[in-house]
């Protein structure tokens, strides 16, 4: 290859970088953020900035000026809609955005005492299956590249071990598997190098309001005192329950967690959904560098994962020769219904909340967003902006809760009606690519609900 060839490469390979780097939320306003959202214009997806002027007026404010007003409302709607996270203020002729500073990781970033309370030591394996959208990566304010283990290309399907379909991703690696025992182990290593301190092993035996302050007694007898609490426990958390944060009735899921040694007959590049074998729910497969996170979880009624030779035909289809006696069985908290997540100087995050998944069981992006959000309005109140935390419901209900709320009843049917779900909800042309852009965080339950009534009320009119 010429010298002029290597250069032209190179330079390719360095603006394409600079192009993934721009599109990274840094708490500070960038034209480029944008750079990946799309507009249905005249049937077609239009990226943004090829229908209107784009501009940075101060630090942390976007401006957009359509070049057709018409579009206006379509592109405040795609931004809404984005996995950015932001809110867009339609003035009728112009769009603005305001970029909040990164607090997700850390209050401790911006000063603030920040004391961890763990129950447990540190673990060296958590039952997750380490899926997520590398989209996610814009509410970290830190790199993540070393806990990924595997970048996806394609989501595979199976009804019973055969009826196959592919759904190819688009885009660069837009969903990753991480080692969550990895992932949460750099969080906190960056949170306490900010400030931040950890005690544990440690268990909360009582919390209770004194001079408009939490005072939190563990069982090493020591009270804390602090002005804001964030339940971040799980989903067995007691605390949530305790302040009334979430559904007065929790909806769970059943799962077995387990992780093998090898990757049996799943390639490095995808992840597997088996439908047909597990009554009212799935099983998964998501491949890390040596080892597969495999889950087996039931969405509606309660359903139970005691029938060994059925759970010996999914690890079969996966491509292993047996079930292995050591399992974890975990009761997954799931989103159902939309309902206050805070009180009084008090708000509860991820599993905690109620947050995950009804369908496909998603849990890291809710968490990841519902922690970047607390911080913000905990700081927000802390800095006088704000007088209570109720701004925090409000957003996570509108951000994730109308897709959870269609989330739930896509489950609630296809669970009901497997075979039926199968051959209308993944072997239908377009589904599989669809179930792909939600895991990748491009779409939500809303869109393809909205999708799917369009096309209903448009049959019916002709």
């Amino acid at each position: 290859m010429k010298e002029k060839e290597i250069q032209e490469n190179m330079n390719k390979s360095i603006e394409a970088t600079q192009r993934n780097f721009n599109t990274i939320r840094t708490g500070r306003a960038n034209a480029s953020l944008l750079d990946r959202v799309s507009v249905e214009y005249y049937g077609a997806e239009t990226p943004i900035k090829s229908l209107a002027t784009i501009s940075t007026v101060d630090s942390q404010t976007i401006s957009i000026q359509p070049f057709d007003i018409s579009c206006l409302q379509a592109i405040e709607k795609s931004i809404s809609m984005s996995d950015l996270g932001i809110t867009p203020n339609n003035d009728g002729k112009v769009i603005r955005i305001n970029v909040p500073p990164l607090t997700a990781l850390n209050l401790s970033k911006k000063g603030y005492s920040v004391l961890i309370i763990e129950k447990e030591k540190s673990q060296d394996y958590k039952p997750c299956a380490g899926g997520m959208a590398s989209s996610m990566q814009r509410f970290l304010p830190l790199n993540i590249e070393d806990c990924i283990e595997s970048k996806i290309k394609n989501v595979e399907f199976r009804w019973k071990a055969a009826d196959n379909v592919t759904a190819d991703l688009t885009g660069e690696s837009p969903f990753w598997i991480v080692k969550r025992e990895k992932l949460d182990q750099l969080l906190l290593d960056e949170s306490l190098s900010n400030g931040a301190q950890i005690m544990r092993p440690l268990l909360i035996e009582k919390i209770i309001k004194k001079n408009d302050k939490w005072e939190i007694t563990c069982n090493n007898k020591i009270k804390y005192i602090t002005e804001f609490l964030v339940i971040a426990d799980g989903s067995q958390s007691k605390w949530a329950s305790y302040f009334n944060l979430g559904p007065r009735k929790p909806k769970f899921a059943n799962t077995i967690s387990l992780r093998l040694k090898g990757l049996g007959e799943i390639p490095r590049d995808a992840v597997r959904f088996e439908f047909g074998f597990i009554k009212y729910g799935f099983a998964w497969a998501f491949p890390l560098r040596e080892s597969l996170n495999i889950g087996l979880g039931t969405f509606i009624n309660n359903g139970l994962l005691e029938n060994q030779a059925i759970n010996k035909q999914v690890i079969r289809s996966f491509g292993f020769d047996d079930f292995p006696h050591k399992t974890i069985s975990k009761k997954l908290r799931i989103w159902n219904g939309f309902h206050s997540i805070n009180g009084d100087k008090v708000l509860a995050v991820g599993d905690a909340a109620s947050l995950c998944d009804p369908f496909l069981a998603e849990g890291i992006r809710p968490s990841l967003i519902s922690s970047f959000y607390a911080a913000e309005y905990i700081d927000q109140c802390l800095s006088g902006k704000v007088d209570d935390l109720n701004l925090y419901t409000k957003k996570i209900n509108n951000i994730w809760g109308k897709s959870m709320a269609w989330g739930r009843r896509i489950a609630q049917v296809f669970y009901r009606f497997p075979r039926t779900g199968y051959q209308l909800g993944v072997k239908r042309k377009t589904a599989p690519k669809r179930i792909a852009q939600i895991l990748s965080g491009e779409m939500s339950y809303e869109d393809i609900a909205k999708r799917v009534i369009r096309r209903l009320l448009t049959r019916s009119e002709s």
